[in-house]
């Protein structure tokens, strides 16, 4: 059918409403705050979520008119965004 629109907004959707269940199970959980037993991997994880979701969200609402090589400069950060935190992730592995 070729709901491009409807596919991205459901990953997007997906990705906010997992971004929120650590929010409320901190809230709701009567032990020590949950984020500070994580390891490093996942507090990039994380933050790489929220910086490529606001990337995505961004691009959704200024649309721009550039493109390079039939990618818009929204394509090409979460691209690069992407790969960056691939890298952060499995540098850090290898330290710990």
């Amino acid at each position: 059918i070729k709901a491009y629109d409807l596919a991205i907004g459901i990953v997007l959707g997906a990705n906010i409403l997992n971004m929120t269940i650590p929010f409320f199970s901190d809230i709701f959980y009567d032990g020590p705050p949950i984020l500070s037993v994580v390891s490093p991997q996942h507090i990039i994880s994380a933050l790489m979520a929220i910086i490529l979701t606001s990337i995505a969200i961004a691009s959704v609402v200024y649309k721009p008119k550039r493109a390079v090589f039939s990618l818009g400069i929204a394509a090409w950060l979460i691209f690069l965004g992407y790969f960056l935190g691939i890298f952060l992730i499995f540098k850090i592995g290898i330290k710990i």
